[in-house]
């Protein structure tokens, strides 16, 4: 998917390397098409009861088209800063290979069978860390829970899944994150709900 000249435009505007379009597209498209649509028709068909209940605890409802430009702009702030991240502190396939005492032609293997996840950025794979438990061995049956994921899922969002605790998993009583369910050497089921959600 390409850009158009306006979404690169408004991308260069808040600081994007428009190099990453094939990621942001998606996201420019969803943002430009449907959240002042959105605004107006939740305005109008929450019923007022509804409302009353939401504000009673909180919960701003109110926010004009202005703001909620403003939170998304906020929002692909975050997104932009987490993706660099990423990319800065993800691996080669030869790196992988050395860290897991593979072959790379075995961690070309394992990409393809989605073992191991990879982004495609600038014709080459790079391998995130957060799959890499203590920075020496894959996070326990990754193997069985990348097939879930929706394709063209924001790198992002699954780097968020995989290191945000959740109470959809509980150690000791307390939230874990998929990697130390899975660490800890529990079964991938619940990670594989959680994948499948995102």
């Amino acid at each position: 998917m390409s850009l158009t000249e306006q979404q690169a435009r408004t991308l260069r505007e808040i600081g994007v390397d428009v190099l990453a379009e094939d990621i942001l597209a998606p996201l420019l498209d969803e943002y430009s098409r449907g959240y002042k649509a959105r605004y107006e028709s939740t305005r109008k068909t929450v019923p007022q009861a509804e409302a009353d209940l939401l504000r009673s605890i909180g919960a701003n409802i109110d926010f004009s088209p202005e703001e909620t430009q403003k939170v998304f702009a906020q929002g692909k702030a975050w997104l932009r800063l987490k993706w660099r991240q990423m990319l800065d502190s993800s691996l080669t396939r030869s790196e992988v290979a050395n860290v897991l005492g593979l072959s790379v032609s075995r961690v070309s293997q394992l990409m393809k069978n989605s073992a191991l996840y990879s982004i495609m950025y600038e014709r080459k794979n790079w391998f995130p860390k957060f799959q890499f438990v203590d920075g020496d061995h894959l996070v326990p049956q990754l193997s069985q829970i990348l097939p879930h994921l929706r394709r063209g899922v924001h790198p992002v969002l699954v780097e968020e899944l995989f290191t945000t605790p959740t109470v959809d998993l509980l150690i000791d009583g307390k939230p874990s994150t998929p990697i130390d369910w899975l660490d800890s050497g529990y079964a991938p089921d619940e990670v594989i709900l959680l994948a499948r959600a995102i």
